[in-house]
């Protein structure tokens, strides 16, 4: 399988078509949520380092968070085009394990509860940082 990269950075004239800027202060305030996005890409390029096989760059055209029925749709369609490319089992409509799981369980388990933030920032502390 190929790599492919994202360039997630919308140009200023280009800001219009990004619609995660609708959720912005929900993915701060629940940095575990998960959201259903349609989006539209073109290819923005690639990169080739000596020796290593070229690596397509995909840029969002346009992006727009879904919600309710529609939100049920992506992911049933997610799910069923997953389990059609990779041959995999991952369930009518069930979401993926993000990043951070194995096997549906966090892959950092904590002695509590509530373990607080991933940051020992603050969310609008660690924002201001960049």
């Amino acid at each position: 399988m190929t790599a492919v990269n994202i360039s997630g950075t919308f140009a200023k004239d280009e800001r219009p078509y990004n619609g995660l800027e609708a959720i912005a202060e929900q993915l701060v305030d629940d940095e575990f949520g998960t959201h259903y996005t349609i989006s539209r890409i073109k290819p923005h390029g690639y990169n080739k380092k000596p020796g290593e096989a070229v690596v397509p760059v995909a840029k969002h055209e346009h992006i727009e968070v879904v919600t309710g029925d529609d939100a049920e749709w992506v992911a049933k369609k997610l799910d069923e085009r997953y389990r059609a490319r990779s041959e995999r089992e991952a369930g009518p409509a069930t979401p993926l394990p993000s990043p951070g799981q194995v096997d549906g369980q966090m892959a950092i388990d904590g002695d509590g509860e509530d373990d607080g933030p991933v940051s020992s920032k603050q969310p609008d502390v660690w924002l201001d940082d960049k």
